[in-house]
């Protein structure tokens, strides 16, 4: 970015605080791929929303050493945790409590070892955050920060603080790391405890909660890719479409050796009565060549993980995941992912098409698919190909967990907007309109870009 679009960035952030909102979603399935130059640019309607917010800041008060410390996260804290890392598939890491003060202040103590501050890790593109997959969270946790008692949100160059007056809340970060690689969230004493209303009835994000696909109790259910409740992440340029499969239509992707996915695809599920149901993809093997492709259940609060060889089939249908203890309503899925720990070979594609849940006690006469067309070629991690090796495929970059470095100031007197990494006792690694535009429009130019990609 230029100097003369710094300054006119900064300028018009001086004069608006309005910023172009969110384009409405489609009714289809949703794909999430656009990657957006400059800082986390909160809605303008969101912004005005949260200046009437009543909610006090309380810091973690002086440093009084280890005994100060709280020993893990509180309940509030843990319960959103758990919350973000189900409804946003692609989080690969939450972590947060950090018994140690202030970076900077050895005089106060960091909200962290309160137990009340979360690191919503985001992954990266080349080295830069990626707006489209930490935006909407960091969007949804302004928009509830009243009901879910949230004091603090930093994200990708940018801060909102219940700790100003009105008017002033939303404002440029000056820290040393730039929170490019995680949303650092914190929790009010009321928030922390689950005293406020979210904590008794979570407002599900958009696209989530997936009504119009509810599972039977008594029939069979199919979500095609088409479906509202399907989620595609990822370069979109590296998921291709074939009008070929259930319904005519499939999407597909090259599998890559990386400790995270590049593309995914998530099948959101929310049954009508709690109960043991089997789960099965539909294979086209032409285009379903892959012979480890892992797969990810959520069910019933539990997360299997499952490596899949979709090469196995030689015929076109229904293949078998897997069965699975499912619990009454949302929140549950399965998912997909072009990632794998060993070698893969070119030209290796794994396929996202549609997924069939059949109730394990209904009759065979009312089943609408062959039951005896299942996949008995399902493989663990360790069945892999080590010698596998995949040089034309292009999915997005690799993301590296490395400890960036941590500023050395607050952004306010009190507040500990310092970068924590750092997963410890009490926090476990877990495996998704625009208002007063004139001058705005200007730096929106520079602002809004889209990132080039190779």
């Amino acid at each position: 970015m230029n100097k003369f679009a710094v300054f006119t960035i900064l300028v018009a952030l001086t004069l608006s605080t309005s910023a172009c909102e969110d384009a409405a979603s489609s009714t289809e399935s949703q794909t999430l791929d656009v990657k957006i130059a400059g800082w986390w640019a909160p809605p303008s309607h969101l912004v005005k929303k949260a200046d009437a917010f009543d909610i006090t800041y309380t810091g973690a008060g002086n440093w009084v050493g280890e005994e100060g410390c709280g020993g893990a996260f509180l309940d509030g804290t843990k319960a959103i945790k758990e919350w973000t890392v189900e409804n946003y598939f692609y989080v690969g890491q939450v972590g947060g409590y950090s018994c140690r003060h202030i970076n900077g202040n050895p005089n106060l103590m960091s909200v962290h070892a309160t137990g009340r501050a979360l690191d919503i890790h985001i992954p990266l593109d080349d080295g830069e955050a990626d707006n489209d997959l930490g935006d909407p969270i960091a969007n949804y946790l302004l928009e509830h920060a009243d009901k879910m008692g949230i004091q603090l949100i930093i994200w990708d160059n940018w801060v909102w603080s219940a700790g100003r007056s009105a008017g002033n809340r939303s404002y440029l970060y000056t820290g040393a790391h730039k929170h490019h690689d995680h949303i650092h969230m914190e929790l009010s004493l009321k928030g922390a405890a689950k005293m406020e209303s979210w904590f008794s009835n979570p407002i599900p994000p958009e696209g989530v909660e997936c009504s119009a696909d509810t599972i039977s109790a008594d029939k069979d259910s199919t979500i095609d890719n088409k479906s509202p409740c399907f989620q595609m992440a990822g370069n979109q340029d590296f998921w291709r479409t074939e009008p070929k499969g259930f319904d005519g239509d499939l999407r597909w992707t090259n599998a890559t050796k990386k400790d995270t996915p590049a593309n995914w695809a998530r099948w959101m599920m929310n049954f009508e009565k709690a109960g043991k149901y089997k789960v099965f993809y539909y294979s086209v093997p032409e285009f379903a060549v892959f012979n480890s492709t892992r797969y990810l259940v959520r069910h019933n609060e539990k997360s299997e993980e499952i490596f899949i060889d979709q090469s196995a089939p030689k015929e076109e249908g229904w293949q078998e995941i897997g069965t699975y203890d499912f619990a009454e309503g949302a929140g549950q899925w399965v998912g997909i992912y072009d990632n794998t720990p060993a070698d893969v070979e070119a030209d290796q594609h794994i396929i996202a098409d549609a997924i069939r849940i059949v109730p394990v006690d209904v009759p065979t006469n009312n089943s609408t698919m062959n039951p005896n067309n299942t996949n008995s070629n399902n493989t663990n991690s360790n069945n892999t190909n080590p010698n596998n090796t995949n040089p034309n495929n292009k999915p997005g970059s690799n993301n590296t967990n490395t400890t960036p470095g941590e500023p050395n100031q607050p952004i306010d007197s009190g507040i500990d907007d310092s970068d924590d990494i750092v997963v410890s006792e009490g926090c476990t690694v877990s495996a998704g309109n625009s208002a007063n535009l004139p001058l705005f429009l200007l730096a929106a130019v520079f602002f809004f870009r889209r990132k080039k990609r190779n």
